[in-house]
């Protein structure tokens, strides 16, 4: 089984997350959440994502609702495994 969610940015800045998760709540996006990861050079990665999906499909329409109303630019998909 898997869960599927969607990247929408990523910053080497936690305030720039911080600022587009705050935009995001603003336009009333619920279920905005940040994935800190280390790149290769050390730097941290601050990954914002959006929603929790049991389907590839359902994620991609909320996806692009959000780019019709112009709260974000692109996405990708992502695939996790439940634990």
């Amino acid at each position: 089984m898997e869960i599927h969610t969607f990247q929408v940015a990523a910053f080497t800045s936690s305030k720039q997350a911080l600022g587009l998760i705050n935009s995001l709540k603003k336009n009333g996006v619920r279920d905005v959440y940040q994935v800190r990861t280390k790149r290769k050079s050390g730097e941290t990665w601050y990954q914002i994502r959006v929603g929790h999906f049991d389907s590839k499909e359902n994620a991609q329409m909320f996806a692009r609702q959000l780019i019709e109303q112009k709260t974000i630019k692109n996405y990708f998909i992502i695939s996790l495994p439940v634990n």
